[in-house]
Formats: C-alpha cells, sequence, structure tokens
C-alpha cells in the first residue's frame, strides 16, 4: 500500500469537520431486512431529501409496514414484487426495479440460512456471492450492508473514491484499493475511529461540496 497516499488521507481525514464523525446512526444491526434494503434503496439515490423520498423515508415506511420490527429475511425473500412497489416505490439498477433486486438477495441468502441479522457472516464468501450475483448489485453496496449491520467497512462509491482520488492526486485507484486505504486510513487516527465511521464523515463532508450521480460500482 502506497504510504504517500495513505498519509494524505489520514492528513485531509484530520481536517474534516468533527461533526461529520458523530453523525452515523449506526445502521440497521437488529433488523437484517431494513439494512438489505437500505443498502439496494441506496444506489444512485438520496438518502434523506425534504419531499420524504429518498431512501431513509422509504426504509421507515417499510418499517412501519412490518409493525416495527423486519429482522426476518424468508418474510421480505416471499413479499411480491408489486406490493414492495408499493411501499418503497420503482427505481432502477441493472435494468431491474430494486425492489425485485432486493427480494431475490433476500431469498438467497434466506436459502442460506441468513434469516436475522445474528445469522449473517460479514465475512463468509457465500453470504458475498449470494448478494453479489444478483443483476444490478455488487460488492460496493455489499460492503454498505455489512455496514448497515455493524460491520465495519467502507462503501467505496461516488462520495468516498471522489475524496480518495482527489486528496491522494492519483484517480486511477479502483473502488477496492480505495476501500483498504480508507480502512487503514480509519486505524490510524486518534479516538478509536472506525472505517464505517471515517467512510461517513467522508461521505458527509464530499455531499456538501456538490451532488455527483452515484452507483453500485464495480
Amino acid at each position: 500500500m502506497d504510504t504517500q497516499h495513505l498519509d494524505a488521507i489520514v492528513a485531509e481525514a484530520q481536517s474534516l469537520d468533527p461533526e461529520h464523525f458523530s453523525a452515523w446512526r449506526g445502521g440497521w444491526t437488529n433488523d437484517i431486512e431494513l439494512a438489505l434494503l437500505d443498502a439496494v434503496l441506496s444506489i444512485q439515490a438520496r438518502y434523506e431529501t425534504k419531499n420524504g423520498k429518498g431512501v431513509l423515508s422509504k426504509v421507515q415506511a417499510y418499517r412501519a409496514h412490518r409493525g416495527g420490527r423486519a429482522d426476518d429475511l424468508r418474510e421480505l425473500a416471499r413479499t411480491d414484487e408489486a406490493d414492495l412497489l408499493a411501499i418503497v416505490g420503482r427505481q432502477v439498477t441493472g435494468g431491474r426495479t430494486k425492489a425485485s433486486a432486493a427480494i431475490e438477495a433476500a431469498r438467497n441468502l434466506a436459502e442460506l440460512g441468513v434469516h436475522h441479522a445474528a445469522d449473517f457472516a460479514p465475512d463468509s464468501a457465500e453470504h458475498r456471492s449470494a448478494y453479489t450475483r444478483v443483476t444490478g448489485l455488487g460488492p460496493v453496496t455489499y460492503a454498505y450492508l455489512r455496514m448497515l449491520l455493524g460491520h465495519p467497512d467502507v462503501k467505496a462509491d461516488t462520495w468516498v473514491n471522489r475524496f480518495t482520488h482527489r486528496v491522494t492526486g492519483d484517480d486511477t485507484l479502483s473502488p477496492d484499493h480505495v476501500r483498504r486505504l480508507v480502512t487503514a486510513a480509519a486505524a490510524m487516527l486518534p479516538g478509536d475511529v472506525s472505517a464505517t465511521v471515517l467512510d461517513h464523515a467522508i461521505w458527509r463532508s464530499e455531499a456538501q461540496r456538490e451532488v455527483p450521480s452515484t452507483g453500485e460500482g464495480a
């Protein structure tokens, strides 16, 4: 790993607004259905909007539909696509609705015995494949799913990639390289900053600069 790149990220991270480091809500650590929906719906979407049509409001609508707790992927897996569309709206990824992608991912994971958040194994290659083999989904939002379930990681999306490319001066870095650099940088920051918290601080900082399109990534 390039130490100059790493040092540049650490230096820039230390200049970020301290409030950005306390903004991470903690995800949906006990509600795997909400975590999965959040990860899928986040692709090329705003998280919060004034008109209530952002990702957060859609996830909250699904939680209300489920009556509060939503921690059984078997429930999401057997949800009819039309019914889920009525709750979260019609958005697409990879030429299909995000609702259908979420249902398929839920089904794949449930077939492996991942029913509840406690069943999710963040380092399992099988669990990763169950998610990433779904058309329209990939490793970037799988990392985000891990984060939402309470496992430190970095979602190397447009925001985080742009930050890393800018501060290192190297726009050839792959999302996986960015993920590893930011993870390593978090471990070097004072105050026991997790990779997830640094990721979110970067995301908030970059989001204030302008609004680029964001995507799943490879």
